[in-house]
């Protein structure tokens, strides 16, 4: 007796916050609310946004470092796939890259801010848009002196 087997491809759902759409849609808000009035913004900065959205808990570290309610970081980690974010952002010319005071900075493009205005009007990832906002611009020197407080402290049991 023979036993037969059928597989078939079933869609799995992925849930809205890890598909690259999302990521590029938040990644064009971020160049749009939190970058300087150049509209430029460092790699090093956009991880650390996108880390802080993450999570409430992340977010809130940020926003209380904005706020000057604590001065250092918790340890952060990079945004696991933004370089294929800022690809797509790229390949749609929604985004460019740019080299200003020997850093390489991304900018949010005319097609871009078009297509997150259409997206803001509409309402829809309100929730996240104003999460953004109250993050807004924070000035490389704070950071700076957040990720200075870092201290490596090793114990050996000796």
């Amino acid at each position: 007796m023979a036993i037969q087997v059928s597989l078939k491809n079933k869609p799995i759902p992925l849930p809205t916050i890890y598909s690259a759409e999302y990521k590029l849609i938040i990644l064009l808000f971020i160049l749009k609310y939190c970058a300087r009035s150049n509209g430029g913004c460092n790699f090093l900065k956009l991880h650390l946004y996108m880390w802080s959205l993450r999570s409430d808990e992340n977010y809130n570290v940020l926003l209380d470092l904005k706020n000057k309610v604590r001065a250092n970081f918790l340890p952060w980690s990079f945004e696991p796939g933004l370089d294929k974010t800022v690809a797509l952002g790229l390949i749609n010319d929604l985004c460019l890259k740019k080299i200003k005071a020997g850093e390489l900075q991304l900018y949010i493009t005319d097609k871009g801010a078009n297509l997150i205005e259409e997206i803001e009007r509409s309402g829809f990832l309100k929730e996240d848009v104003d999460k953004i906002k109250r993050i807004g611009y924070i000035p490389q020197s704070l950071l700076n002196r957040a990720n200075s407080n870092w201290i490596l402290d090793i114990q050996q049991d000796v």
